[in-house]
């Protein structure tokens, strides 16, 4: 009788358990994008300004979560809204990256969702070279699932899941330290779900090169300089790479040494990060050619623009972010080359 009694007090008490935990997952869930619009009332440097929550689903990276915060327009169904994932700089300020971002998400009808992997979780190699290899100086690489790219896939299936969206795929953008993230996730993730990406104004490159990027002096960098001794470092893989849409973004005017990287391999590219952008634009449409498609790649130059985001995003040196109008935006920018061009 003791042991029946005892039986049915764990039942009671695993069931309470059970019912106390699963409804407060289910609420946190429907919560965590439930929010649309932002409280224009805060500076623009308050993290409070937008809608965020903190994301730890991606299991074999479930001890280093990531911010997420987002931008959903105020109006409209957004169960067909495209959604853009945008990646922070080097500083991966909370939130920072939506600001230049949320005026055209309202004028036009997207959602913008942007990850913060902070300084404290993710070093230089975790973040902007994506945890591919153990160290940034490392030829030893991690198992795939450690990849820090893999949190955007993962997420982007929480998103799903969450809201009841309809859409096969999503856009990335990123700036500076964000278009490291990007054009490597690019180069890295072939299967990946992305419509097209846009990597803005990086500092160095990872060239589509099986044998690895070779300086004057006949020195070889692989990763992340080039993909060599990688999984993408073979003609298979290049050739799914390459034919997917991915917008070489790089202001004319990026020529300023700051926070640029100057290592050998990055120097090997160029020496500033314009001239590394045509460098990469090239070496990519030539490996194309060798392996007889064409080149998915596209070179965008901002004319007169520097080493800036907002102007990244808007196409023009001293953009005014109060006019989303279609020809408010040059030809070139962030928002024309994702859903305007081809």
């Amino acid at each position: 009788m003791c042991k029946m009694n005892l039986q049915r007090s764990l039942k009671f008490i695993i069931t309470v358990i059970f019912l106390a935990v699963i409804p407060e997952i289910s609420a946190k869930g429907i919560e965590n994008f439930s929010h649309r619009g932002c409280d224009t009332t805060l500076s623009a440097k308050d993290r409070k300004r937008f809608p965020g929550f903190e994301y730890s689903g991606y299991r074999p990276l479930r001890d280093k979560p990531v911010n997420v915060y987002y931008y959903i327009p105020t109006s409209g169904d957004i169960q067909t809204m495209p959604v853009l994932f945008v990646l922070s700089g080097a500083q991966r300020v909370g939130n920072g990256e939506l600001n230049p971002w949320y005026r055209l998400a309202e004028e036009y009808g997207f959602i913008i969702i942007n990850p913060q992997f902070t300084k404290e979780l993710y070093n230089e190699n975790e973040y902007q070279f994506g945890n591919v290899a153990v160290a940034k100086k490392s030829t030893e690489l991690n198992k795939k699932k450690k990849w820090a790219y893999n949190i955007i896939e993962d997420l982007f299936d929480y998103y799903l899941k969450v809201t009841g969206s309809k859409v096969k795929g999503y856009y990335l953008f990123g700036h500076s330290a964000g278009g490291q993230f990007v054009h490597r996730l690019v180069m890295m993730l072939p299967d990946a779900r992305y419509i097209k990406a846009v990597a803005a104004n990086p500092s160095a490159w990872t060239m589509p090169l099986e044998d690895g990027l070779r300086d004057s002096s006949g020195a070889v960098y692989g990763w992340p300089y080039s993909v060599k001794d990688t999984p993408s470092g073979n003609r298979r893989v290049l050739k799914k790479v390459l034919s997917r849409r991915l917008y070489v973004q790089i202001g004319s005017n990026d020529i300023k040494t700051k926070s640029l990287d100057q290592s050998a391999g990055a120097n090997a590219q160029g020496p500033r990060r314009y001239h590394r952008a045509l460098k990469f634009y090239d070496v990519c449409t030539a490996v194309a050619d060798s392996l007889g498609i064409e080149c998915g790649f596209r070179l965008a130059v901002v004319d007169g623009t520097r080493h800036s985001t907002l102007q990244a995003v808007y196409g023009y040196p001293d953009p005014d972010v109060t006019k989303t109008e279609e020809a408010d935006l040059g030809i070139n920018s962030a928002f024309n080359l994702l859903f305007r061009r081809d």
